[in-house]
């Protein structure tokens, strides 16, 4: 969409859109019930961050997806960083003109699509299976993009792969909220980003290294191989008394 608009232009509407969430953020309010002892002295910050990593390593649920996040999170770093390059190498497009633009923006749309979507998701459907589906979907998506043969196949694949990520990222998110006491929340949440997004970077430089040694399509269906690794896990996690076949998310009670 910001593809037609001319560079100034289209940072100005990103810089709005930025703002907008700001303004959003500042309104949101939930009730948080804060420990009647949090008015004592501030613990070192080398315990804050041993509580945070200690709660993933005790709740399984929230162990498994972490590592899940973070191979979907490896995937896509590698994608992402290559977006331009696949462009080129494979759907053939040259440096003018808003092909690529446009390529980005399909995969934005995939993303709000995928936002509005998952409180629905997560509300009608158990967690650890739409997980699981929605990671095997985000790896099939990949491969298939990875085997596009021609620019509109690639927007719309290109398209439903980022929403199939981002279906990922935000039931991970949610589960882990949900599952994370109040007093725990910032904690648990930056260990929790910090795992799985780690697999971005990590992802990028990946993908980097594979893109100068083999061909870009090849290169796709590799980092495929990351997502597909956490599909599997989440999976295996579903079945039989595995962690995330009996996670159940009960919704938060109303505010008095």
């Amino acid at each position: 969409m910001l593809a037609v608009l001319a560079p100034p232009y289209a940072l100005g509407f990103d810089a709005a859109s930025y703002l907008a969430s700001a303004v959003l953020l500042a309104s949101i309010r939930r009730p948080f019930h804060r420990p009647q002892h949090g008015q004592g002295p501030r613990q070192p910050i080398r315990r804050d961050i041993a509580e945070g990593l200690a709660c993933p390593g005790r709740q399984p649920v929230i162990r498994t997806l972490t590592l899940a996040v973070f191979c979907a999170c490896l995937s896509w770093g590698g994608t992402f960083s290559l977006l331009v390059v696949y462009a080129h190498r494979a759907l053939h497009l040259t440096h003018a003109g808003t092909g690529i633009g446009l390529l980005s923006s399909a995969g934005e749309v995939g993303s709000l699509t995928a936002a509005v979507a998952v409180p629905k998701l997560i509300k009608h459907l158990p967690a650890g299976p739409l997980m699981a589906a929605f990671l095997a979907a985000n790896a099939a998506g990949l491969v298939l993009l990875a085997a596009a043969p021609s620019y509109a196949w690639g927007l719309v694949l290109f398209c439903g792969y980022e929403l199939a990520y981002v279906v990922v990222l935000m039931t991970g998110i949610t589960v882990r909220q949900m599952l994370t006491p109040d007093h725990l929340q910032a904690r648990v949440n930056t260990t929790g980003r910090l795992i799985g997004y780690a697999g971005q970077p990590a992802g990028a430089i990946l993908g980097g290294v594979l893109a100068e040694l083999l061909p870009i399509r090849l290169t796709f269906g590799l980092l495929a191989a990351a997502v597909a690794t956490g599909a599997g896990l989440a999976g295996w996690s579903c079945l039989g008394t595995g962690p995330l076949a009996a996670v159940e998310l009960s919704p938060a009670p109303p505010a008095p």
